[in-house]
């Protein structure tokens, strides 16, 4: 769960990024609401976490979490430049609210999951793993981008209006191929999710007894 949220808030920036700036041609200012609603939305994943994890545990927070992510990015492979802002903002909220709360509920799990003497041996695998898949993926998702971007764009133009056309169609097709990877990674979160919720692991944070 920790690991594929890590590399689907990759995949996210990757593609919001291109969208946003690149064909949207958004203000700074406008740029910043998106973020802006993104942290709200990591903030009341906080709140969240903090009332209702030792009740539901990580694998129940995991599937709500996957679920909102799902959502956005089913909306962001089909998603046009007539897209409204309150619509990108709401997908912020959604997305810093689900991305957040399946890292965290993940990692918890997996800290949980054994004895507490060994958690931060587990914490420090886990972390070491998804760092360096982070940074693979990074390098792929820029290969990617650029291979698709140079295979779609044609060699020569009729016009420099025809050119900005076609290159902002083929920016845009490039986004939705992005997205399509990240609906890969949400699946296998919304999976995991449902995984943990069934084997119960890391449900409640326990504290050893000592013996009187």
């Amino acid at each position: 769960m920790a690991i594929s949220s890590h590399l689907t808030l990759v995949i996210a920036l990757a593609g919001i990024n291109i969208f946003l700036l690149r064909i949207l041609k958004m203000p700074p200012e406008d740029v910043l609401y998106f973020y802006l609603f993104f942290l709200f939305g990591v903030i009341l994943s906080g709140s969240i976490k903090m009332l209702t994890y030792s009740a539901v545990g990580a694998g129940v927070l995991g599937v709500l979490g996957s679920i909102a992510m799902l959502y956005v990015s089913l909306h962001w492979r089909i998603i046009g430049i007539d897209i409204s802002k309150n619509a990108l903002y709401i997908h912020a909220l959604l997305l810093g609210f689900g991305i957040s709360i399946t890292l965290v509920s993940g990692a918890m799990a997996t800290l949980l999951d054994g004895p507490l003497e060994k958690a931060s041996h587990r914490s420090n695998t886990m972390h070491t793993i998804r760092n360096y898949m982070g940074a693979i993926l990074i390098a792929c998702i820029a290969w990617f981008i650029s291979r698709d971007l140079q295979t779609h764009l044609p060699k020569t133009f009729h016009s420099k209006l025809e050119a900005m056309k076609i290159i902002h169609e083929t920016a845009l097709n490039t986004v939705h191929h992005v997205f399509n990877i990240m609906i890969v990674f949400n699946v296998i979160m919304l999976i995991a999710s449902v995984v943990q919720m069934f084997l119960g692991k890391g449900r409640r944070i326990v504290a050893k007894k000592t013996k009187g």
